[in-house]
């Protein structure tokens, strides 16, 4: 089969022009991948849970697991665009262990986190386009 000049410049052109939008796309979901580090009294936490809490309108919340101080939403879980709430928890398992001592159903862990962090926090970040490396200090 042979192709006539023109068909083979449009299919040139239609290739062009859907590379160009493929490769020009970014972050189609609009997520932006967010990690980071937190400490507590001046220790890596070693484990818990972060949350974002959008500040208003209708943008998505997500949240991590905190291992070792660290914690990391990828891309595709991540957060759009916009103004966010950290919340921090950590339970004592210290403490809770004594507490369930002889219980059939154990309780909650205790939260060793202050309030302000975890709870009712007000600790406000905003999320920009591109990574989002964040560092938390709870005293």
């Amino acid at each position: 089969m042979v192709l006539r000049p023109w068909t083979r410049n449009c299919n040139s052109l239609l290739a062009i022009v859907t590379l160009v939008i493929c490769c020009g796309c970014g972050n189609p979901s609009g997520r932006m991948p967010v990690s980071g580090t937190i400490t507590f009294k001046g220790k890596p936490l070693e484990h818990g849970q972060i949350s974002f809490r959008p500040t208003g309108g209708s943008h998505l919340s997500s949240g991590s697991a905190i291992e070792d101080g660290k914690f990391a939403i990828p891309g595709k879980k991540g957060l759009p665009v916009g103004k966010y709430i950290v919340q921090i928890s950590s339970g004592d398992y210290e403490l809770g262990a004594k507490q369930n001592i002889g219980l059939r159903v154990p309780l909650p862990l205790p939260e060793r986190i202050p309030v302000d962090w975890s709870g009712d926090s007000k600790h406000e970040i905003e999320i920009v386009d591109g990574e989002n490396n964040l560092h938390f200090e709870i005293p």
